[in-house]
């Protein structure tokens, strides 16, 4: 699926950014696995991931505020390209995941550790235990979720 020359290293060229995300990306993101899965309140929890069966590596990223598993196709594209199964999920109140309230604008939580419940929902349902590595990566808020996550 790399699309780069034999001698450039396995991620996205910034040169060729604007190519390669309406094709290789692209074409990348569309071979994407996912659904929703409900949280122990019965939100509804927007997941995808893209996997090998020649990879033995993991990783989760834990997005940010306001933001989506969609934003980050090329960050897949490079870590897949690099060896590694790519697990994501939209948080309660954002992306594809259910809102609390009716303004869609509005990402509002009850309370903080129900993204930390969320988490180990989405972490449950994919069974990350066969994975001879498994790292955890986040951004902004998805960092304040990760590492309350790990401290629990």
């Amino acid at each position: 699926m790399n699309q780069t020359s034999p001698n450039s290293p396995p991620y996205t060229q910034e040169s060729f950014f604007e190519q390669v995300i309406n094709t290789t990306i692209a074409d990348f993101w569309h071979s994407r696995e996912e659904g929703f899965i409900k949280s122990a309140d019965k939100t509804k929890l927007y997941w995808c991931k893209l996997t090998s069966p020649q990879h033995s590596k993991a990783i989760f990223v834990v997005n940010g505020r306001i933001e989506s598993c969609w934003k980050y196709q090329e960050l897949f594209y490079d870590f897949f390209q690099q060896g590694y199964d790519i697990y994501s999920f939209d948080h309660r109140g954002q992306g594809l995941s259910d809102r609390l309230i009716d303004d869609p604008q509005i990402g509002h939580v009850g309370e903080f550790d129900d993204y930390i419940l969320d988490m180990q929902r989405v972490i449950d349902h994919f069974d990350l235990s066969h994975y001879a590595q498994r790292f955890l990566v986040a951004h902004s808020m998805g960092g304040a979720i990760a590492t309350r996550y790990v401290q629990t």
